[in-house]
């Protein structure tokens, strides 16, 4: 584990800078800089130049695998301005930081030179205490109020797509526990919680480079619940008899841990670095719920190039990867929005009341004794004690007038969500959140309201921005569940067509608070004049040929990742890090192999007329076109009554004596297999799969009407079988007419099927279009369409025009009604 700062001592200095020229042959890019800081022999003027640092690190982590033939001009550039970055770090540096920063931003070499601004997340209490029940009657916030039908509507939304996204989160890490029993070191712990965050998908920037040994998550203290309280306002498990019920019920939380308690002030570094990583990971939308004060962090005004925070860097690899950024406007109501959420690649969010009105503390409660007393913050906390910068957290903040950095609001004031079961209240910790079971000595009023300290059920009360955040998050994971093909412009068009600004701009709420119901209706379309229950979207298929590994997604994220070969790899350089070496013992020292993936060959898996290039990519036919053997269902409603769905679980193995692999099941029981078997049982510890999340559902038999046999009905709803190559050591899904030929040879048996089954694991649909409209034949035979004409209706638009895949429906278009 990194060493921890010990109490009182001083942390590492840093200084974020950006090379003009950092190609091979300048004297002065990044690789030079590394040298001379590892042996300033090399370059005396250099090294007294850089002030002395002791340490340098890239901001963005490891390299990217670039193809210029492959890769948009876009995704290349952005690439290339990523290596650029570094971050230096001083103990004792000579002279100070800022004359350190001023004398490199006067020389030409550099293009950008800047001291870090910490960062601050937005959720404080609001006061110290709250009493249970509050003395309110129609303004009752004992429950999930947020969570209504009358605020963001989300039970309607429930009704059609309950969402299994992928959900990139930056905060301060979960509720977790060390597990002495295996490798797993950090674990979530709480039951309401349970499977949400992948292992292998997630890891700490909080103390800048974990060690081999501790890869993933930094246990939190438990001290600090905002990490566990916006993870919940996500991604709670839901309908299980527990708490709460996240937004988003089946997300999976792709975690980057960028504060810790022993590090409060990760700086850009950490957003910068977790934003890039987490979406090359696979995330379709990230959520930080924080932010810094204007200072110059302004990505519209500078730019989104070299020269500029690498924050702004990392919104723009987002956006070219089609992902998707919701960023907290911030707690002070007399600021502006604060920086990533005010800029034009973020969606920034404000926040609001039980009484669905901007948040404002000033309306609600009388001024505490630790209040401010008089002047423009009366009635707001005052806390002089806190180690963050702005403490005075008394309301929403709002776009700057003539702007539209807002764009949506959501609840922010006593919103309830997960909590670590270990956490108690705090009255000086100004990063505590209160809880309805905290208040013990430091309530206020006669019994009950007395209790206990430290007695806590893991659920409690936070306000700020940062509740809002997460909220919208969720609504965009249930967007981007309905269809995963759906670009970040479309998603942003539905929701501010029903939110409930009507259309009318304010700087305090954005466009409003959004319709998440009928939003996901428009996204999953209508047929014949009713909304369709179901939709379906390709399962994308990639090889590996080095790690002899199959991954199945029905993410374009993901799969731009696995090409460019930074899923699932390491997240930082092998060298120019300060206390040695992070490379996986099994990689030659000193050196970073990147792992990318191909599509799969044709032989296996076809084109798709609809989709035919992933995010900053061109179709290459020998390497990059999205490809796919079957289409799968989004959503677990069953057009059928006598036919389930059930989803289709992504598990990944990344461990030393196989570095790469994945197995995909339908079944709890499976998993629980998967995840408790030993598959390194010559290496220390519990080396096994590890649940990453669902990729989408499988039905669980042939549905009525349909001739499943894969003889007589070539469209219909094929078997989907997992089976196992014993020599080439990797697991392939095949369907029922696929067995048997060329490109799975060898793959004759499933070691963990069921005899009954023989290892079929659920019935899908094959891609196949046999009129070339875009749609797949199981998608039109399930709405009532002709699968053999592109024009259903037979009026002026064809079928995949009136019912497209990769936009929203055009309005007042059906492809069964002229």
């Amino acid at each position: 584990m990194p060493t921890e700062v010990a109490a009182g001592e001083r942390m590492p200095e840093k200084l974020v800078v950006a090379v003009s020229d950092n190609s091979p042959s300048s004297r002065l890019n990044i690789e030079h800089i590394s040298d001379v800081v590892a042996n300033p022999e090399i370059d005396p003027a250099l090294y007294e130049l850089l002030g002395h640092p002791r340490g340098v690190r890239s901001v963005f982590g490891s390299n990217y695998s670039v193809n210029a033939e492959t890769m948009t001009e876009d995704l290349v550039k952005v690439i290339e301005d990523m290596q650029h970055y570094a971050t230096l770090i001083y103990d004792d540096q000579q002279g100070s930081l800022q004359e350190i920063e001023r004398r490199l931003n006067a020389d030409g070499r550099f293009a950008y030179a800047v001291i870090p601004m910490p960062w601050h997340f937005s959720s404080i209490p609001n006061d110290r205490y709250f009493v249970d029940p509050y003395p309110f009657t129609s303004t009752n916030v004992d429950f999930q109020w947020g969570s209504q039908s009358s605020v963001l509507h989300l039970p309607q939304a429930w009704d059609r797509n309950t969402g299994w996204a992928q959900v990139g989160l930056l905060d301060g890490g979960p509720a977790v526990k060390s597990d002495p029993s295996g490798n797993l070191l950090y674990l979530v712990d709480h039951p309401d919680l349970y499977q949400v965050v992948p292992y292998n998908l997630s890891v700490s920037f909080a103390y800048g480079y974990p060690n081999i040994n501790n890869p993933r998550l930094i246990q939190n203290t438990g001290t600090t619940p905002h990490g566990t309280h916006t993870l919940g306002i996500i991604a709670a498990n839901a309908n299980n008899n527990e708490g709460v019920a996240g937004t988003c019920w089946h997300c999976s939380i792709l975690y980057g841990q960028i504060i810790s308690p022993t590090d409060s002030t990760p700086g850009t570094n950490g957003v910068a670095l977790g934003l890039s990583t987490l979406v090359a990971w696979g995330a379709q939308v990230v959520n930080f719920s924080g932010g810094v004060n204007p200072n110059g962090n302004d990505c519209s005004v500078t730019g989104y190039g070299v020269g500029t925070d690498p924050t702004c860097i990392a919104m723009k690899f987002n956006e070219v990867m089609q992902g998707m950024f919701v960023a907290a406007s911030g707690n002070n109501k007399m600021s502006p929005a604060q920086f990533p959420s005010r800029d034009a690649k973020a969606i920034g969010v404000s926040g609001s009341d039980v009484l669905n009105a901007p948040w404002d503390e000033q309306t609600w409660l009388p001024p505490d004794s630790w209040d401010f007393s008089s002047g423009p913050y009366i009635g707001c906390t005052n806390d002089p004690t806190a180690t963050f910068f702005p403490y005075r957290e008394c309301g929403t903040n709002s776009s700057t007038p003539g702007t539209t950095e807002i764009d949506f609001s959501a609840p922010a004031r006593l919103v309830v969500s997960t909590l670590p079961l270990a956490a108690e209240y705090d009255p000086v910790n100004w990063s505590n959140c209160n809880d309805y079971n905290f208040p013990g000595p430091y309530a206020a009023g006669p019994p009950p309201y007395y209790g206990p300290r430290g007695v806590v059920d893991g659920y409690g009360y936070c306000t700020g921005t940062s509740m809002s955040a997460p909220y919208i998050t969720g609504a965009v994971a249930l967007l981007r569940s309905a269809n995963p093909l759906l670009p970040p412009s479309e998603i942003m068009t539905v929701m501010k067509e029903f939110a409930s600004g009507a259309g009318t701009y304010s700087n305090l709420t954005g466009w409003g608070r959004p319709n998440v119901g009928t939003s996901l209706g428009k996204v999953i379309g209508r047929v014949g004049g009713g909304e369709v229950v179901n939709r379906l979207t390709p399962m994308f298929v990639l090889s590996n040929a080095t790690d002899r590994d199959r991954l199945y997604t029905t993410r374009p994220q993901t799969a731009a990742g696995a090409l460019m070969g930074k899923y699932l790899t390491d997240v930082f350089d092998c060298v120019g890090i300060v206390g040695g070496t992070n490379c996986h013992p099994t990689v030659d020292l000193g050196t970073y192999v990147l792992r990318p993936y191909v599509s799969a060959p044709t032989t296996e898996a076809a084109g798709i007329s609809s989709y035919s290039t992933f995010p900053g990519f061109i179709n290459d036919a020998d390497s990059t076109e999205p490809r796919a053997s079957f289409w799968v269902f989004t959503s677990d409603k069953s057009p059928w009554r006598k036919v389930g769905l059930k989803p289709l679980y992504r598990l990944s193995f990344r461990e030393p004596c196989d570095w790469r692999d994945h197995v995909y099941t339908t079944e709890q029981a499976g998993i629980d297999y998967y995840t408790q078997t030993d598959y390194c049982p010559d290496d220390p510890g519990l080396q096994s799969y590890k649940l990453d999340g669902i990729e989408g559902y499988v039905l669980d038999g042939c549905p009525p009407n349909y001739n499943c046999d894969n003889t007589s009905d070539p469209s219909a709803p094929q078997k989907l079988y997992r089976r196992y190559n014993y020599s080439q050591q990797m697991y392939a899904l095949i369907l029922a007419g696929q067995i048997g030929t060329t490109p799975f040879f060898g793959y004759d048996t499933d070691p963990n099927y069921n005899p009954l089954t023989l290892g079929v694991i659920g019935y899908v649909f094959p891609n196949v279009d046999s009129d070339y409209d875009g749609l797949p034949d199981g998608m039109e035979r399930m709405y009532g369409m002709n699968r053999f004409s592109n024009n259903s209706d037979g009026d002026a638009y064809l079928d995949g025009v009136e019912f497209p895949i990769t936009s929203l429906q055009p309005n007042g278009l059906d492809p069964l009604i002229p």
